[in-house]
């Protein structure tokens, strides 16, 4: 893949991350998914660093502002997911970029603002004729389920990625599974579930880069254990000691054209900007279903084991030639 940068690289980057504290997250699976991002932070500054590039590593907590001001950078690297351990208040990071009149990667506010919002993004995208699966939202376990729902449905917490309480038992085959259920994430949570009809198919993950036009690489989720009654990727999968234990990725050389026109679609229809993933599921009939779209998805070298990076070396982009397209292409 040839590479054209829109801007020249930089001089100073500030890498922004998430200010990561147990007191913020509700519960320690939601933690996880963030405590390793000061590491990761530290381990981009220093390839910045060795590209001839000044860095400066600043939290997003309440003297960002004061250092980002400081620093004067040429472009903010956003690596933040969440802001007092919640995603919805992320989009705050680029409004406050904006308002400092400072560039910066990734997504702006309005984009990561609907990517918190899983079930609001299933609804835009179905009114862009986007293939998506069908879906309710519920605020409490009493809401009536809707009789259009074909079971089995899959459980998602409304506003988190990272997989957070995704397990065999979000799956539900029944009524009094889903209410038992949508009662104990809202319960741990506090926030809406969406029940989504699961498709039973294949699950592939779409790397999507802007080099100038927008660049989409597939690659197909391979589970090793096929004991599991639902191949999915689980909380355990994701973020056990072992990164991605129980799962592979390879390159699906073939995605059909409505495939990339959908997701071309999709990315549009949501703004997702700079960089980004989404998350597809085939049915038997290898129709595709867009699943989930994740803005400034989790990045960073090898060792950090972000799916994003695994994707694009698949495809012969390394970290450091990736990381040089989004720090031009701001």
């Amino acid at each position: 893949m040839s590479q054209s940068f829109k801007n020249p690289l930089p001089q100073k980057v500030a890498v922004i991350f998430s200010d990561v504290k147990r007191k913020y997250f509700d519960t320690d699976e939601s933690f996880v998914t963030e405590q390793e991002v000061p590491l990761n932070a530290e381990r981009i500054s220093k390839i910045i660093n060795g590209m001839g590039i000044a860095t400066i590593l600043v939290p997003s907590d309440e003297e960002m502002v004061s250092k980002l001001i400081e620093f004067k950078p040429d472009v903010c690297l956003n690596l933040v997911d969440t802001v007092r351990g919640k995603d919805k208040t992320a989009a705050v990071i680029p409004g406050i970029l904006d308002l400092l009149n400072l560039p910066y990667t990734g997504s702006g506010m309005f984009g990561i603002n609907l990517g918190s919002d899983k079930y609001l993004i299933n609804q835009l995208l179905r009114t862009h004729q986007v293939s998506v699966p069908k879906c309710q939202f519920f605020y409490s376990s009493e809401t009536v389920v809707d009789p259009g729902l074909t079971y089995p449905l899959i459980l998602k917490l409304n506003e988190i990625h990272g997989s957070v309480d995704i397990t065999q038992d979000s799956i539900v085959e029944n009524e009094d599974q889903l209410k038992s259920k949508v009662s104990q994430l809202i319960n741990d949570y506090h926030q809406p579930v969406v029940a989504e009809e699961f498709i039973s198919g294949a699950e592939l993950t779409v790397a999507i880069l802007e080099d100038g036009d927008l660049k989409i690489f597939v690659a197909e989720k391979e589970f090793l254990d096929k004991s599991k009654k639902y191949l999915i990727a689980d909380y355990d999968i994701k973020w056990s000691n072992n990164d991605w234990a129980g799962l592979h990725f390879k390159p699906y050389t073939n995605p059909s054209p409505a495939l990339l026109e959908d997701i071309r679609k999709a990315a549009k229809a949501t703004k997702l900007l700079g960089y980004g993933r989404i998350d597809v599921r085939l049915n038997q009939q290898n129709q595709h279903f867009i699943i989930d779209i994740n803005h400034n998805p989790y990045i960073g070298p090898d060792e950090s084991g972000p799916t994003f990076t695994a994707v694009l070396k698949m495809f012969g982009l390394s970290f450091e030639d990736y990381l040089k397209i989004i720090l031009t292409n701001y």
